[in-house]
């Protein structure tokens, strides 16, 4: 299943940021990204910028439609998977999985719900939603934000949560693993 989206640039606010446990950015006149942020920003989401592009990562923020559009396109394929336990890899495990893949154009989503049969609890998103291109990098130091990063064509995925390596995140899962495929 393939998705695409179209990036709207706007300083459009979605009001359920506001209560962020981080707070609210405060925005520095002189930064740069004041233009590209909105105003629920947080510290993470500006530090997980920041290393996007010190990797050499050129990302893109999706607009809040495209986010929901992303999620409800990973929860299609990948949403009810995790019940059953499917063959999948966590952990270590999937840090290597997820390092082996040649992947150059791909999503960090955050989740705005929980997932059945996954450590994942939202109170509310801390990250921005990225369209990247460029390599492939771990984001295993933002796990506190429960996400996903998937390629386009929904063809594998790894799911980050607040449970990484102490309950057996993070998870690695590809489609051909799931039942039925």
């Amino acid at each position: 299943m393939n998705f695409h989206f179209t990036l709207d640039r706007s300083d459009d606010v979605c009001e359920q940021y506001c209560g962020c446990p981080v707070g609210p950015r405060r925005l520095d006149p002189t930064d740069k990204r004041r233009e590209e942020s909105p105003a629920f920003a947080t510290s993470i989401d500006l530090q997980l910028q920041d290393y996007l592009t010190a990797a050499g990562v050129t990302w893109s923020r999706l607009s809040e439609e495209d986010r929901i559009e992303a999620e409800a396109a990973w929860r299609e394929v990948f949403g009810r998977a995790f019940r059953r336990r499917p063959r999948l890899k966590h952990g270590n495990r999937a840090d290597h999985e997820f390092g082996r893949q040649a992947c150059d154009h791909y999503f960090v989503v955050p989740f705005s719900a929980n997932v059945d049969g996954l450590p994942i609890h939202v109170d509310n998103m801390m990250i921005g939603a990225y369209e990247c291109r460029g390599p492939l990098v771990s984001l295993a130091a933002f796990h506190d934000s429960e996400f996903f990063v998937c390629p386009p064509d929904l063809s594998w995925s790894m799911v980050y949560t607040h449970e990484d390596h102490s309950m057996g995140g993070p998870y690695f899962i590809r489609t051909e693993w799931l039942p039925g495929s």
